[in-house]
């Protein structure tokens, strides 16, 4: 009886030809996990937002002070614990993101036990700190880093950043892995807090008025471009971190 086998070339082709086609179906397959991360990401933010929407309705209309520097410094992360406005530490943390430098905090950390962590950093959300967290870009008290601003002061609150997808790195990472830049530092070491462009090219935005939306930036600089760009120019209107 005669029996049926490959040869030696015959299967070197078929491999050839699965190692083509898995090179080929993997971009879109990398697309699509990244979609649906994003998709995870955009109902993090959401929640977040909401969060600071009821600390806001429940504190005479005051945004979420960026970093309490009392005797037990809090930051607004800690803030809306304690105050029974977010409950899960699991939505302060994207899929995509990827956490360079923990100074002794991991995600699992926080997430199990929130209220352990007054000053969580490396999460993957930075907070509007100059504008909304402070009243560093509304006033000239000396006391302006310690003050929140009230929603009256944000003119376009549909259009004014209150969170965004960030990078942690281990550089600031006490600071900028809560709260977003928004000035540009061109060295990659000084990213820490930068808008981060993780999900194929674009990242989430939450909004003063605690609505979300997803926009694509330039990866390498994205304060050349709308939403981000003159973020460091105070009242400009192609500025979406201060007023219109």
């Amino acid at each position: 009886m005669k029996r049926n086998s490959f040869t030696l070339i015959e299967l070197l082709v078929v491999i050839a030809i699965i190692a083509i086609l898995a090179a080929m179906l993997l971009p879109a397959l990398n697309t699509a996990r990244e979609k649906a991360n994003s998709s995870h990401c955009f109902g993090n933010q959401k929640q977040v937002a909401q969060s600071i929407m009821f600390y806001v309705d429940d504190n005479a209309d005051y945004y979420p002070q960026f970093y309490d520097y009392g005797t037990v410094p809090e930051n607004w992360v800690y803030k809306l614990f304690l105050g029974k406005y977010a409950t899960s530490g699991a939505v302060f943390f994207c899929k995509s993101h990827k956490i360079t430098g923990t100074n002794g905090f991991r995600p699992e950390q926080f997430i199990a036990t929130p209220l352990d962590y007054k000053t969580p950093s490396n999460l993957s959300y930075g907070y509007n700190y100059e504008y909304l967290g402070s009243s560093y870009r509304t006033s000239s008290n000396s006391n302006r880093m310690q003050m929140s601003t009230k929603t009256t002061k944000v003119k376009t609150p549909s259009s004014t950043i209150m969170l965004v997808d960030i990078i942690a790195s281990p550089v600031r990472n006490t600071i900028g892995g809560y709260v977003c830049m928004t000035t540009y530092r061109s060295d990659r070491s000084g990213y820490d807090g930068f808008p981060d462009g993780r999900h194929n090219g674009g990242v989430n935005i939450a909004w003063a008025d605690g609505h979300v939306s997803f926009t694509k930036v330039n990866l390498y600089n994205p304060f050349t471009e709308d939403p981000f760009r003159n973020g460091n120019i105070n009242g400009d209107v192609n500025n979406y971190w201060d007023l219109q």
